[in-house]
């Protein structure tokens, strides 16, 4: 847990409770977590933004190159956005015992998958 948390750079102190509750793989207590860390974080419409944060994967990606590229400058919704989308990937990366991946169509799979689990994301397939 302690190498995932910090591979995506995610406070341990901070989302702990989540990250545990997926390494134990417990899809209830994920939520519950969720729930209460989210709301603390991003306000009571979390889960509004993760499902608009995962509505258009060209936006997934602009995200996510933007994030590699030196001296780059973020909006706080971009931020918000692209803490969302690697909690998603660590998430599923302990849930399912995978290692992380820097490859962004990788990261983007990875937390797409954990979201849709939790019903948090409804795409078409």
């Amino acid at each position: 847990m302690e190498k995932i948390s910090q591979f995506y750079d995610i406070n341990i102190n901070q989302y702990g409770a989540v990250l545990s509750a997926a390494d134990e793989r417990d899809k209830e207590a994920i939520k519950t977590e969720m729930d209460t860390v989210l709301a603390q974080q991003f306000g009571s419409h979390w889960r509004q933004k993760i499902a608009d944060c995962f509505k258009f994967d060209n936006y997934l990606f602009y995200l996510l190159n933007k994030r590699q590229k030196k001296n780059a400058e973020f909006t706080d919704q971009e931020k918000e956005d692209i803490r969302l989308i690697e909690l998603g990937a660590a998430l599923e990366d302990l849930y399912v015992c995978t290692t992380p991946s820097k490859e962004n169509k990788r990261i983007i799979k990875s937390a797409l998958a954990l979201y849709e689990f939790l019903d948090l994301v409804h795409r078409g397939t």
